[in-house]
């Protein structure tokens, strides 16, 4: 089924409602998202639902997330990164750490669609390009 701008939009709004401010879902507020939906019975309401849905999947789901270092990291330093990541991505990672000799140093960071490259191999390659 396709989902129109309006009920995407109209479902993004609602599940704004339903986030938690140091991250997640509040259950209680998306029990009462479905049941205002239905109750008000409003214009696409499948649609509006379908995509709620969805968001509130991925919000659930457990994101894998990889650390990339140019030398192994100790079991003091991998507890305080994913705790640090734990509390920008919430509680629901699969976290994952690498070594990459030809990342020189600093870390990489990619969780998802996103990524965060703080490694000195992409600095010199920004570098390089700019001149």
């Amino acid at each position: 089924m396709k989902i129109n701008g309006e009920a995407r939009n109209k479902a993004r709004k609602l599940f704004a409602l339903c986030q938690n401010p140091q991250g997640g879902v509040n259950d209680s507020i998306v029990s009462e998202v479905l049941r205002l939906v239905e109750e008000k019975k409003l214009r696409n309401a499948i649609g509006i639902l379908s995509h709620f849905k969805k968001l509130v999947e991925l919000e659930l789901a457990e994101v894998r997330t990889e650390v990339t270092s140019a030398q192994g990291l100790d079991s003091a330093q991998q507890k305080m990164i994913g705790e640090k990541l734990k509390s920008v991505f919430g509680e629901q990672i699969d976290l994952h750490f690498e070594t990459d000799r030809e990342v020189l140093g600093g870390l990489k960071i990619k969780s998802g669609s996103t990524v965060w490259d703080g490694t000195i191999s992409s600095r010199l390659q920004q570098l390089a390009k700019q001149f």
